[in-house]
C-alpha cells in the first residue's frame, strides 16, 4: 500500500518549473525554502539561511541547490514528505515530524 502510494505521488501532475528529483541525490544538497521570507530566505540567496545552506554544501562538497515553495500549512508534507529536498533550513523544532538539529537561533 505505501509502494502504491509513493508510485501515486510521483505520478501525479506536477508543475513543469519544478520537476521531482530523484529520491536520494549525493551529488547535490537539495535545500527546500520560502522564495519571499527575508531576512531568512529568498530567491536571490540573500537571507542567513541561504548563507547557511551554501555553508553546508560546500563543506560537503557538493553543489546547490533550490526548491522553491512558500512556508505554510503542507509545506513539510509538499517538501520533505514528497522527497523533493534534503533539507529545509530554520524549520521550528518540534512543529512538525521533522528530524531537526539542535537550535542555531532564538
Amino acid at each position: 500500500m505505501a509502494l502504491a502510494a509513493c508510485v501515486a505521488l510521483l505520478s501525479s501532475g506536477r508543475g513543469a518549473a519544478q520537476d521531482v528529483p530523484d529520491v536520494v541525490a549525493r551529488d547535490v544538497l537539495r535545500v527546500c525554502a520560502d522564495p519571499h521570507n527575508m531576512p531568512f530566505s529568498n530567491r536571490k540567496g540573500e537571507g542567513f539561511e541561504n548563507r547557511v545552506a551554501a555553508i553546508v554544501a560546500d563543506e560537503l562538497k557538493v553543489p546547490l541547490r533550490y526548491y522553491w515553495l512558500s512556508q505554510g500549512p503542507g509545506f513539510v508534507a509538499n517538501t520533505l514528505g514528497t522527497k523533493l529536498c534534503d533539507v529545509v533550513m530554520g524549520y521550528a523544532a518540534g512543529a512538525d515530524p521533522v528530524q531537526h538539529t539542535n537550535p542555531y537561533y532564538r
